[in-house]
C-alpha cells in the first residue's frame, strides 16, 4: 500500500477520534450533536490530512521536534 495513504487515513482518523472525544466532553449527551460534531471533525479532517500528507506536513513537524 501507498505509504501517502496510510499518512492521510492516519490523520484522518486521528482528527475523527479526537474530535469524537472532544464533542464528547464539550456537547449535552444528545445523539444529533454527537452526530453532528462527528461529521464537522470529518469534513475539517479531509483538507488537514491533505496538507499533512501531500503538502510536506509531515517534514515541518519531524523537523520542528528534531530540535
Amino acid at each position: 500500500m501507498d505509504d501517502s495513504l496510510v499518512r492521510f487515513g492516519t490523520v484522518f482518523f486521528a482528527v475523527v477520534i479526537a474530535a469524537d472525544l472532544v464533542a464528547a466532553l464539550l456537547f449535552p449527551t444528545d445523539p444529533s450533536r454527537q452526530l453532528f460534531a462527528i461529521g464537522v471533525a470529518a469534513a475539517a479532517a479531509l483538507p488537514l490530512g491533505y496538507l499533512f500528507v501531500y503538502h510536506g506536513g509531515y517534514e515541518r513537524l519531524s523537523t520542528l521536534l528534531d530540535r
